[in-house]
């Protein structure tokens, strides 16, 4: 059975704005879709991860390249 275009439309736009209500109260509460979905947390590994990225031989060397170049910049660029 198919149902009648309005009544079809109205329901789309009723479960639009429940899923946009429901979204805004999870951000409001601090609650993300990966927490819900039991995901976890990724904040300990990301913090792991750039932590290890900073100790490496290539950062170093890099932050000591840029280190020689005194003066203070909002825009960088980089480019070949």
């Amino acid at each position: 059975m198919q149902l009648p275009r309005p009544v079809t439309s109205i329901v789309t736009v009723v479960g639009f704005i429940a899923g946009m209500a429901a979204h805004s109260a999870m951000v409001s509460r601090g609650i993300s879709l990966r927490s819900v979905l039991g995901r976890g947390d990724q904040t300990d590994k990301v913090g792991a991860a750039i932590a290890a990225r900073q100790t490496s031989a290539q950062y170093v060397a890099i932050r000591e390249f840029f280190a020689q170049f005194p003066g203070k910049t909002n825009i960088v660029l980089f480019c070949d």
